[in-house]
């Protein structure tokens, strides 16, 4: 969707004001506006990651959230491959050349997580320059991902 009236505002209450029926909504127009263009399915969801203190701060991962409604519904498991080692600043207000500035070290791949050869879908909640997909993308392709698909709720104008 486009990251404007509505959603815009039901995405900020569901992120910085913990209204979180709001991301059952928001799942729900998810669903309902893409659900048919979404295949072929992917082997695992991947949420995007948030440092421990932004969750801590915020009390939740908005795209572990959307992951888990989207799975549920769609019968896809969640797979946690990702963590936010290094605190970063906000994305939000920031050019594209700060935001992959401010990525730099700032995932890690869980060795744990049984990527290899898998087809994978990250799930982020608004997309704006690409830098946190992208930087997503990269690691799990260099961790032996076969295909990485990027599903973002919204996309900035």
């Amino acid at each position: 969707m486009r990251y404007d009236f509505p959603v815009d505002r039901l995405i900020a209450g569901f992120k910085h004001q913990k209204k979180l029926h709001y991301g059952a909504v928001l799942s729900k127009l998810w669903l309902d506006r893409c659900g048919d263009q979404l295949g072929p399915f992917p082997d695992a969801l991947i949420p995007v990651p948030i440092h421990w203190r932004r969750r801590l701060q915020r009390g939740f991962n908005q795209s572990i959230v959307l992951a888990n409604d989207l799975g549920n519904a769609l019968n896809i498991p969640v797979y946690h491959a990702v963590k936010h080692p290094r605190a970063t600043h906000s994305q939000q207000g920031l050019n594209a050349a700060a935001r992959r500035k401010n990525l730099h070290h700032a995932f890690a791949f869980l060795p744990s997580a049984d990527v290899k050869n898998k087809h994978l879908a990250v799930i982020d909640d608004v997309v704006t320059t690409t830098a946190t997909a992208n930087t997503m993308a990269a690691i799990l392709a260099r961790n032996g991902a076969a295909r990485v698909d990027i599903w973002c709720l919204a996309r900035t104008p």
